[in-house]
């Protein structure tokens, strides 16, 4: 008997997609692209029909298997198009991740559309372009409608937006669609005060904090091609935009745009994807690019366009080092220099911001009297310290506790906090200056509804004096009266194990001095740290992203990192500890057989940080030249997986072009 199918793809960690057969009820139906109910297993899943065949085309793969029926269809109207599918398609193969994780990442959760309407946004400062915000623009806005892609390095200040926003003019007279990335969602509204007043109607809203009815409304509205502009973080690279002609990568160094579940993929590389797919410029903008486009720019593989000069011709911040190893810090943890200008520069009724990498009020307990130091149960890792709510919590699995009044191991009463936090450093400067109005915002902070907002309105309104936090405050905030900054102990950021910590030490201390001055006159940045005289920090200091990108770039030859080799990196857990040891150990003696030419890997072996949420963390990475042999040896180890007795008490996390190997 000859039946109608779908091949419906499932949001479930398997590889494959599924054949179900079309019931007579809905043969009349066209079910491309449309979600439906089916039984999977023994419980009820969406799928979304990719492709419509019979059993004649599939015979072969049908083998003896016994198909089900599609229950019921989900939607009148497709929910994606073809060049989205295709673009899933692709993104699956790259990032080696099971099609339905990737398709249904792509759309909106599925509830009733709900309008969203954008909040009113004020009145935004005008601009008269500049020279050479023009003659960017000239350079690259031919380009518009095509596959090619620019980097637009401009030093922070220098209205790298502006030259967006006439980008964006130009695509829309064009009768091409946009779509702007933002790396934080805290800066999307910023993106859409400077975008709405010129383009208003034409902007639909792309992330996580609209209501699933938001998110569906905003995802149908530009479908039907009711909008022409679409802002957002990471997601909204897979937005279903008409004639797509122009994408913009802010802040394209930015980790953020790496997806930290699966699909794992980049938003920077799905946007090279797409724009190769549908003829779309790609503009990556950024004042510290990462490592790979600027080495695709000295390579030829993409082109270069460099803003020099602020907008309103103020000069950099004057950077100040103090070297915490001659100089003592002087109010606790400040050094004298910084705690006077802060001083200073109160007085002057001007703002500061304060940069510290670190949230809680110390980073570690310890009892004095035994040496014992207070671990996450779940974890190796140590517990945070949060005097003002007295809990302690680990950062990775969650875990939460009163903070301890006794050592747990002697019962002695002499617990010490170790190193300092946000919150510390907020407490610190209220007792040192209680004059002023001080905010703090990290993501202890940022994690309660609205409340990012306020602070950052409040600060553009100059109602509070000193704003302190971690890199949240350090990313692409433009606040007009800040005019000094400081930045404490970067020094915690080099020294995680991980071979993009020197470029990330200079992208947040580059971006953060750039906070300073942005207006009518030169600002302040001032770095104390115990390791002044890194490559990294010095560099930052000067804003010499040459020089940093030269040394780093040697580093990375050296030891055959990105942009030299593609790496990919496999993770396994599992609560079971032996168990895990058994297939580690096994997997070692299967990998010695296979071949290895024109690859390097490093592992099995625990992940620097072994247990995590009571999962013990074994990783393998692979170097290689070329991205097929990655997935070739991923495959391979996949196979070794999928054939071990022990597969069904480990998990498996495969990322490709990982950001960090922690």
């Amino acid at each position: 008997m000859k039946w109608k199918l779908a091949e419906v793809a499932i949001n479930v960690p398997l590889y494959d997609t599924f054949l179900y057969i079309i019931p007579d009820h809905l043969l009349h139906e066209d079910l491309l692209l449309k979600r439906v109910y089916v039984s999977f297993g023994r419980r009820e899943e969406i799928g979304l029909v990719i492709n419509m065949t019979d059993s004649e085309q599939v015979k072969d793969r049908l083998g003896n298997f016994t198909l089900k029926y599609i229950d019921n269809i989900i939607d009148e109207t497709p929910v994606f198009t073809h060049e989205l599918l295709s673009l899933g398609q692709t993104v699956a193969t790259y990032y080696y991740t099971p099609i339905g994780e990737v398709l249904f990442t792509m759309l909106p959760p599925l509830k009733n559309p709900k309008p969203f309407v954008n909040p009113h946004i004020g009145s935004t400062r005008s601009f008269t372009p500049t020279n050479e915000q023009i003659q960017a623009f000239k350079k690259i806005s031919p380009h518009i409608g095509t596959p090619n892609t620019f980097l637009l390095q401009g030093i922070t200040g220098s209205g790298k937006t502006e030259v967006y926003k006439l980008l964006v003019k130009k695509a829309l007279e064009e009768n091409k669609s946009c779509i702007i990335l933002v790396p934080e969602i805290a800066l999307t509204d910023q993106t859409l005060k400077r975008f709405t007043e010129e383009f208003n109607e034409n902007i639909a809203l792309f992330h996580s904090r609209l209501s699933p009815e938001e998110r569906v409304s905003e995802w149908l509205r530009t479908l039907q091609g009711h909008t022409c502009i679409v802002i957002g973080p990471r997601s909204a690279i897979f937005a279903p935009v008409k004639n797509l002609g122009l994408i913009i990568v802010d802040e394209e160094h930015d980790p953020s745009y790496k997806a930290g579940d699966s699909p794992r993929y980049h938003a920077r590389g799905v946007a090279f994807m797409r724009s190769k797919r549908e003829n779309a410029l790609l503009v990556l903008g950024s004042a510290t690019p990462s490592i790979e486009s600027r080495y695709a720019v000295q390579s030829g593989i993409i082109q270069h366009v460099q803003l020099n000069k602020r907008f309103n011709n103020t000069e950099l911040p004057h950077v100040e080092i103090v070297d915490l190893k001659k100089e003592k810090s002087g109010n606790y943890f400040l050094s004298e220099l910084l705690f006077s200008k802060l001083i200073e520069t109160l007085n002057n009724k001007k703002q500061s911001l304060i940069f510290l990498n670190r949230r809680g009020y110390a980073p570690s307990l310890l009892c004095q009297d035994c040496g014992f130091f207070f671990k996450c149960p779940n974890c190796d890792i140590g517990l945070t310290w949060h005097k003002h709510d007295s809990s302690v919590k680990c950062r990775y699995c969650g875990f939460e506790d009163t903070a301890p009044s006794l050592c747990t191991e002697c019962n002695g009463l002499n617990i010490k906090d170790i190193g300092h936090g946000t919150e510390k450093l907020e407490d610190t400067l209220q007792a040192l200056l209680p004059q002023a109005r001080i905010l703090r915002l990290d993501l202890d902070i940022a994690r309660k509804k609205n409340k990012m907002e306020k602070i950052l309105h409040a600060m553009q309104n100059h109602e509070a004096d000193i704003l302190v936090g971690t890199q949240m405050i350090a990313k692409g905030h433009d606040i007009a009266n800040i005019n000094l900054v400081g930045a404490l102990f970067p020094e915690i950021m080099l020294s995680i194990p991980d071979f993009r910590a020197s470029e990330r030490t200079f992208s947040l201390l580059a971006q953060a001095v750039g906070r300073s001055g942005r207006r009518w006159e030169q600002g302040l940045a001032i770095i104390q740290s115990f390791l002044a005289d890194h490559f990294s920090i010095q560099t930052a200091a000067l804003q010499d992203y040459e020089t940093f990108y030269k040394e780093e770039l040697k580093i990375r030859q050296t030891f055959e990192y990105p942009p030299f080799k593609r790496i990919g990196r496999i993770v396994f857990r599992s609560i079971h500890q032996q168990e895990l040891q058994n297939f580690i150990s096994q997997l070692k003696k299967n990998l010695i057989k296979q071949e290895t030419k024109n690859i390097t890997q490093l592992g099995p072996c625990p992940c620097p940080i072994e247990k995590i949420n009571n999962q013990y963390r074994y990783h393998i990475i692979i170097k290689a030249d070329k991205h097929l042999l990655i997935l070739q040896k991923i495959q391979n180890i996949h196979k070794i997986f999928k054939s071990s007795p022990e597969k069904d008490k480990i998990k498996i996390e495969i990322d490709i072009d990982p950001t960090q190997i922690i």
